[in-house]
């Protein structure tokens, strides 16, 4: 009976431990006054994104290079999680009401995106300091 006591206190340690950020080192903190937001779209709503609990996900409408791999045609969406993984496919897309203005910075859960009207959107991890850029004319990965 202790045993089965310790060992669920250990796991509500390692999960409290997970769950509390602050001890972890940013390798790109969101800038200072970034708005806590779940979702956004561009002001031309070509490119509109939803966070999740460890990740974020972008949806480009219109886009004029070289789709991901079976996507040619279709919603292309960019996915970046919160260990630098991205991912893009046409498997999804998102779609959102909350209009963000171009010059503004967003955060939620480890992840910020900005959002100009010449470079598009930039979502970058805040732990590890990876992400991707989509525009119209490019995306690139970083």
């Amino acid at each position: 009976v202790n045993l089965t006591k310790e060992m669920k206190k250990s796991t509500s340690e390692v999960s409290d431990l997970a769950s509390d950020r602050s001890w972890w080192h940013l390798a790109s903190p969101a800038p200072s006054g970034a708005k806590d937001v779940t979702e956004f779209t561009t002001g031309k709503h070509n490119i509109r994104c939803k966070f999740g609990q460890d990740r974020v996900a972008c949806s480009i409408y219109a886009y004029d290079y070289p789709s991901p791999q079976g996507c040619e045609g279709k919603t292309a969406t960019y996915t970046l999680g919160l260990s630098g993984d991205i991912t893009a496919d046409c498997n999804s897309s998102y779609n959102s009401s909350v209009t963000a203005n171009y010059g503004t910075t967003v955060s939620h859960n480890g992840v910020w995106c900005s959002i100009e009207q010449t470079e598009g959107v930039t979502c970058t991890s805040e732990l590890t300091g990876k992400g991707f850029q989509i525009k119209r004319a490019a995306e690139r990965r970083f």
